[in-house]
């Protein structure tokens, strides 16, 4: 339950703080003074450790008018790039803890750049994708298998690979579940 009060509360401070954070790392700083502030409203409340109420997450920003993605990651697994059949992490330079942790933050929160062109997909997913295992143990090899995904429209590619992790785990799905993908449309924006 604290874990969804916990996501909650990131939500809501992810909505307001969105429309006025200069930049991703301003944003990130906002959204930690918020977790933090929600957390520190539980101090006696028994299982709320803060090892239980901190949130791992990605912020990523795609301008209209740059060929870029721009992505400030708090504990949560790295986007993948997919472009022209290849796949490739995209790891941050300098990864920050999760929210709730940003007492470990020794500065700001650093920005990664990189590029995002015309057809181009950035798969974004939770740790429960790479987490899911097979009946034997062995992890979901999430690069591996969208290689041969590459070309799906980002719909496709989702439900594709939301069948593939059910039966790759013999239909056991026991963790957070959730990817998204974009793609940079040929012109502005993205899909």
């Amino acid at each position: 339950m604290l874990a969804v009060q916990t996501a909650a509360a990131l939500l809501s401070a992810f909505r307001e703080a969105a429309h006025d954070a200069p930049d991703l790392s301003q944003l990130a700083c906002r959204l930690e003074t918020s977790v933090s502030r929600n957390a520190s409203q539980y101090p006696g409340v028994p299982g709320s450790e803060i090892a239980e109420r901190f949130i791992t997450a990605l912020l990523a920003e795609i301008p209209d008018d740059e060929p870029v993605v721009r992505t400030v990651s708090c504990g949560h697994p790295p986007p993948l790039l997919l472009h022209r059949g290849e796949v490739r992490e995209l790891p941050a330079a300098a990864p920050s803890p999760p929210f709730n942790l940003g007492m470990l933050v020794s500065d700001e929160y650093h920005v990664d750049l990189a590029p995002f062109r015309p057809g181009d997909k950035l798969v974004l997913y939770t740790d429960g994708v790479t987490e899911t295992r097979d009946p034997s143990g062995v992890f979901y090899p999430l690069a591996e298998r969208l290689r041969s995904w590459g070309e799906e429209a980002p719909h496709h590619l989702v439900e594709h690979l939301h069948r593939d992790l059910v039966d790759y785990s013999a239909g056991q799905l026991d963790d957070d579940i959730a990817a998204l993908v974009a793609q940079r449309r040929h012109g502005r924006g993205t899909g």
